[in-house]
């Protein structure tokens, strides 16, 4: 035995649509794979599609009417078979527009064109030559962004034609002409300017959307430019001349079309320029340079090896710093040069030689390393910008600091020790090239000291004490109660920095103490004495 399954369908829509329109339709029906619901000349053959929305989508299905007028079939078809389920016939009625626009424009000019119409997706609004093919366009703008179509008009002279355009068919559903008309520029500029330099063009023109104001040389191609200012910035441009010698020429240029409006002619004139600085400087110095030059925007003074190319600085300040102005100069010996920069161009327009010389230093330790503590360091040396004294590892690689201080904190600076013991160095660093000017070889070892001091005394009486040891910054001799911890409080103590003898008071009262050597900054006791007081 074999069942056999009727599919049936059934279709619910307007009578009647506008020609182009989105209309819906609620359907019912098997919904099976590929099913969908069209729109079609009536008595077309099976399988046939005009608009059409998939059953998969769900009820209602959207479809597109045609863009033609009469007695249309809409059908539901069983996608895996091309048979029409379901039928109903629909009307497709005209539509119509309308178009207000100006009766004439300027060339190349913006202007708005009030429309009415069916709006249907993708619809649009152009302008064309008159007798266009059906569905050309130059300029346009969709319906669905409003009935007030912002459209630019063509950069050439006469009559052309606005219209309606229904997307589906490319018909022209209303049109009307206008006037396209003749556009003028002038420009106001200096007969001649420097080379590289800034300078001001008033216009005039038509400012339409993204045309702009340049300089080219004479007779370059429509369209070409170098320096240019859009004319939305303003009736007064800035441009650049180029850094070149000789007659160019100045130009209102029309965006749309790259035509040159109007033309002028100017000169650029060459520069001169000045440098004012020492003979010779310590590597990685700061100088002082004077100069003379155009100022022009960017331009800088640098310096550089001998015979470098453009752009390859080593150090640069704008020349809008003003005259004098600061160069730091490399950390090598040897001849380098000084130049004026036109960065325009990256021409140099001076240059100078300057003799960088070789720069030497000292380094002095004060007191004894011990893990832990201060190390106070005298130095002599160059002082550049952020040059450092630091500590390292015996050996280590340029950067690997433990502890630094900037030379420009002062001749003497404290650096703090490492808790480990070892062999270690003391550097000065050149901080523009990482480079250790000079180091000093330094041992963290165990500290010690030793101490002979007044065994007996009276109470409140004067204890003399000798004493070797590290002599660190707030290192100090103590008096405590005897057997007491490394952290206790003193009765009496005095700084080593005192120097050796000392003296310090006895404790009032009457018993047995430590006169004591401690460091402060670890808290260690390197040495004790005992003291009676009786």
């Amino acid at each position: 035995p074999v069942e056999i399954t009727v599919l049936m369908a059934n279709l619910d829509a307007p009578d009647q649509v506008a020609a182009g329109a989105e209309f819906e339709v609620i359907w019912t029906g098997p919904n099976a794979q590929s099913d969908y619901v069209t729109i079609v000349e009536v008595g077309a053959r099976e399988g046939s599609y005009l608009g059409y929305g998939y059953t998969a989508n769900g009820s209602p299905a959207k479809v597109t009417a045609p863009d033609g007028l009469g007695t249309y079939e809409l059908r539901y078809v069983h996608g895996p078979s091309d048979k029409t389920l379901a039928t109903r016939v629909i009307e497709v009625t005209a539509i119509s527009g309308t178009l207000e626009a100006p009766e004439s424009v300027a060339a190349g000019s913006e202007f708005i064109v009030n429309w009415t119409g069916p709006d249907n997706q993708s619809d649009f609004i152009t302008i064309v030559e008159l007798g266009a093919d059906e569905g050309d366009y130059n300029s346009y703008a969709y319906t669905q962004n409003g009935a007030e179509a912002k459209i630019t008009a063509p950069d050439s002279i006469g009559t052309f034609e606005i219209r309606y355009v229904l997307n589906q068919s490319d018909r022209t559903l209303v049109s009307r002409t206008i006037e396209v008309t003749a556009v003028s520029a002038t420009l106001d500029a200096p007969e001649s300017v420097a080379a590289g330099s800034n300078f001001v063009v008033n216009w005039t023109g038509p400012d339409n959307q993204s045309d702009f104001i340049t300089i080219v040389e004479v007779g370059a191609d429509e369209g070409a430019y170098v320096s240019y200012a859009y004319t939305k910035n303003g009736a007064e441009a800035e441009i650049t001349a180029p850094d070149s010698i000789g007659t160019f020429e100045i130009r209102y240029v029309l965006n749309q079309s790259d035509r040159t409006l109007v033309s002028r002619t100017i000169e650029v004139i060459e520069v001169l320029g000045t440098l004012d600085a020492p003979e010779s400087a310590p590597a990685g110095s700061e100088i002082t340079v004077n100069w003379t030059g155009p100022d022009n925007s960017n331009d800088y003074i640098t310096i550089a090896e001998v015979g470098a190319e453009p752009g390859d600085d080593l150090d640069y300040t704008r020349t809008r710093e003003g005259s004098p102005l600061k160069v730091t100069l490399p950390d090598g010996i040897g001849t380098y040069e000084i130049r004026y920069v036109i960065y325009s161009s990256d021409r140099t327009l001076v240059s100078r030689p300057i003799e960088v010389s070789a720069v030497s230093g000292t380094l002095e330790v004060v007191n004894t390393p011990v893990p832990g503590g201060k190390l106070i360091v005298n130095w002599t040396g160059p002082d550049n910008g952020n040059d450092y004294i630091t500590i390292a590892e015996a050996g280590a690689p340029a950067g690997e600091d433990m502890d630094y201080v900037r030379t420009r904190d002062g001749a003497q600076v404290v650096l703090d020790l490492p808790r480990a013991l070892g062999n270690f160095e003391v550097r000065y660093v050149i901080y523009q090239s990482d480079r250790t000017l000079i180091s000093l070889p330094i041992t963290i070892a165990p500290a010690s000291a030793t101490l002979a001091a007044t065994q007996t005394i009276a109470p409140g009486g004067v204890v003399q004490v000798k004493w070797s040891g590290p002599g660190n910054r707030n290192d100090f001799i103590e008096i405590v109660p005897a057997g007491s911890d490394a952290d206790a409080a003193p009765i009496t103590e005095v700084r080593t920095s005192q120097g050796s003898p000392l003296s310090l008071f006895a404790p009032g009262s009457a018993g047995l103490y430590e006169v004591r050597y401690k460091m402060r900054d670890t808290g260690e006791v390197l040495a004790s004495s005992d003291l009676s007081v009786e």
